[in-house]
């Protein structure tokens, strides 16, 4: 699935005809002057960023981005965070015995049990861990915190003092976490690196942190010129939505757009220049 921009709203493409004639350049050279300043927001309010998009550089944003995944993946010591985690023929959670895979209490004895061959995974992969992450996401992107792993310290048995994470129902190590959590800080910036091929042909600076480049960016001039914008990142589109990101970019331009036109006007007529 990818994602198209195309700022097709009236009132920004009212003033962009204005701004051209006054300017005496092309209707396609308005057109694309103002889609680099519209993309540059829409790039900076596109994930990882922190409270002030706008204003943040490129490093910043990435610091921020790997900062909220290790917060988001941090498992959290709970109320419920320590417990007794035993393999025992005796222990029943409902009617399944414990003697076929594990089972895990917490201090108020609810009770998690872990196939051997399914949930009771140690050595989870990053795949496994994935899918719970991707499953668990807010609109903005984020684990919220009832989501996030909780840690456990085993008080009693063979495994007395060992930590232990629940993990969307698996049972992970604690040094698989922390290597899970490498991996996905690798993955900050994938978002942002959709819109490098649309940043390249409007000249716009923008690392990509080792982060495969996706999308496209595609012009047509002539009388009716028009500019696309693609970003191939999955999840791009629904949070472009739910976050309303290309009306605030145009909301933020359109006043700028119009202070624009007056200089230019005024600098026209002290040249003597009309059109």
């Amino acid at each position: 699935m990818s994602f198209t921009v195309k700022i097709d709203e009236a009132d920004f493409a009212n003033k962009i005809r204005l701004l051209a004639r006054h300017m005496g350049v092309s209707l396609f050279d308005g057109l694309k002057g103002q889609v680099k300043l519209v993309t540059k927001d829409i790039v900076k309010m596109t994930p990882p960023h922190g409270k002030s998009p706008l204003s943040e550089s490129w490093a910043e944003q990435r610091a921020i981005g790997r900062d909220k995944v290790r917060k988001d993946l941090t498992p959290k010591r709970t109320k419920k965070g320590t417990g007794i985690f035993e393999e025992s023929s005796q222990a029943k959670i409902g009617n399944k015995d414990a003697s076929l895979g594990f089972l895990w209490y917490d201090k108020d004895w609810k009770g998690y049990f872990f196939t051997r061959k399914e949930n009771w995974k140690p050595n989870a992969t990053f795949k496994d861990m994935d899918k719970w992450k991707n499953s668990r996401r807010n609109s903005k992107g984020r684990v919220v915190r009832f989501n996030q792993p909780k840690l456990v310290i085993n008080k009693s048995g063979v495994n007395k003092g060992k930590r232990l994470f629940i993990v969307g129902g698996m049972g992970v190590k604690s040094g698989q976490i922390e290597k899970y959590i490498k991996h996905a800080q690798k993955m900050v910036w994938t978002a942002k690196a959709g819109w490098k091929k649309a940043c390249e042909s409007l000249g716009i600076p923008l690392p990509t942190y080792g982060r495969r480049q996706s999308g496209d960016y595609e012009e047509t001039k002539g009388e009716s010129p028009s500019i696309t914008l693609w970003n191939s990142t999955p999840y791009v589109q629904s949070y472009f939505f739910k976050n309303s990101i290309i009306d605030a970019a145009l909301r933020r331009r359109l006043p700028m757009l119009q202070k624009q036109i007056e200089m230019t006007i005024k600098a026209n007529d002290r040249k003597g220049i009309f059109r």
